[in-house]
Formats: C-alpha cells, sequence, structure tokens
C-alpha cells in the first residue's frame, strides 16, 4: 500500500513542480524532480521499516 502512495505522490509531485518555480517542463529536468522525489520516499519508507520494527520489538 505504501509503494502505491509514493507512486501516486511522484507522479503527481513530479508534473507541478516546474509549475511552482514557473520554467518550461523539459524532460531533463522533470528526470531529475521524479529522481530527487524518488529518493526522498525512499528515506521515507526506511523511517517507516524502521519505526514499525521498533514498535514491534
Amino acid at each position: 500500500m505504501i509503494i502505491l502512495i509514493n507512486l501516486s505522490l511522484v507522479i503527481l509531485l513530479h508534473r507541478w513542480i516546474p509549475l511552482v518555480y514557473n520554467t518550461e517542463p523539459e524532460a531533463l529536468v522533470l528526470a531529475k524532480n521524479v529522481l530527487i522525489l524518488i529518493a526522498i520516499m525512499h528515506i521515507w519508507d526506511g523511517y517507516n521499516i524502521i519505526s514499525t520494527g521498533i514498535v514491534k520489538a
């Protein structure tokens, strides 16, 4: 379920970032934004896994 939420956030947010900064949505810029968002989502997933493991222990 978390993977689907992350995927939907990446899909939705990578289109809005160029609009926020008022730039043209070029392919390279969109690719960089997606990679940044994926990295942030992986950090968030790691935090969730660690916190869940601590609670279960």
